[in-house]
């Protein structure tokens, strides 16, 4: 995903995500792929009020710091379903007795494997699931944690 405007690729973005300037070349860009979500959000019912839903993220940076930035610093507004959250750091330290852990952190006390790489995007979302699916299975009730 790129900006509104042409950027480079970071090396630090490459050495954590894996994303390369090349897989960023050509692709839509950040308001582009937003109205797509959205777009694909309303084709499959989540936004007829018929569904609750909620991200689930690992941290709160970036749904309360990250996503207003760029945002604002490219001049759309944040859709409504992104402005509430859980932060699964929270249930994990009500179930397990323990923050201040990260994502491999909470996938090792729950004797979860962690899959793939770490700060990829996808491989994420699949590792959080896990700790969601277990904490689940602990009897853990969920509410949202973040709001903006």
């Amino acid at each position: 995903m790129t900006g509104n405007h042409s950027e480079n690729c970071l090396f630090l973005c490459t050495q954590l995500t894996g994303i390369t300037q090349h897989m960023v070349d050509g692709k839509p860009t950040l308001d582009d792929t937003m109205k797509l979500f959205d777009k694909w959000m309303l084709s499959n019912g989540f936004l007829d009020g018929q569904q609750s839903f909620i991200f689930v993220t690992c941290g709160d940076w970036d749904l309360k710091i990250m996503l207003p930035s760029q945002c604002r610093h490219f001049g759309f507004d944040i859709p409504r379903y992104f402005k509430t959250w859980i932060n699964i750091k929270r249930p994990f330290a009500s179930i397990c007795g323990t923050s201040k852990v990260g994502m491999k952190g909470m996938l090792g006390a729950l004797n979860l494997v962690h899959y793939g790489r770490h700060h990829s995007g996808i491989d994420d979302c699949k590792n959080i699931a896990s700790i969601l699916k277990e904490l689940a299975k602990r009897q853990c009730v969920f509410q949202a944690t973040g709001k903006l």
